[in-house]
């Protein structure tokens, strides 16, 4: 399946990484925390649609938004455990014994990053569909531009550093 297997090497993580982590962890719970408390308060129907402009172009039942959190704690899951492995990733370089650690250091950072990102524009979704007025404010396109605001900058770095070793 894989034409050359990589070396296993455990990535020790710092305290900066350790931090993250947490503040990755901590926006989730925040976005579950506000989704249950905004819950009774919410129409019965809620915008679950918005076009490129940030305008609501479909409406759907309140229920709907329990997907939003529950999507994103699957893709948290899902890429907390596949960095845990990051000898199955993909690299700019060959991985040789002098170059696993660092390597391996920057992909798992890269893909922490990429789980805070995901986390942000998820939480953002939320706030957009959930606050009254949002979609007529435009904070509907808070996602798309958190997304873009964030990865572009993020992946020239990663892959400038990879790049490094």
């Amino acid at each position: 399946m894989f034409k050359n297997k990589q070396p296993i090497y455990k990535v020790q993580l710092r305290s900066a990484d350790k931090i993250l982590e947490g503040v990755i962890f901590a926006l989730l719970v925040l976005t579950w925390t506000y989704v249950y408390i905004s819950y009774q308060s919410l129409p019965a129907t809620i915008p679950t649609h918005f076009d490129g402009s940030g305008k609501v172009d479909d409406m759907g039942d309140k229920s709907t938004v329990w997907m939003l959190p529950a999507i994103s704690t699957v893709l948290y899951l899902f890429i907390t455990l596949v960095n845990n492995f990051p000898q199955i990733f993909n690299y700019l370089e060959d991985i040789t014994p002098d170059n696993v650690a660092q390597q391996y250091t920057m992909a798992t950072r890269m893909v922490r990053f990429l789980k805070l990102i995901v986390v942000l524009v998820f939480g953002s979704i939320v706030l957009a569909t959930i606050y009254p007025g949002n979609y007529q404010t435009g904070i509907a396109l808070l996602p798309l531009t958190l997304s873009v605001l964030l990865f572009l900058p993020g992946l020239v770095f990663f892959l400038l550093s990879s790049r490094k070793g």
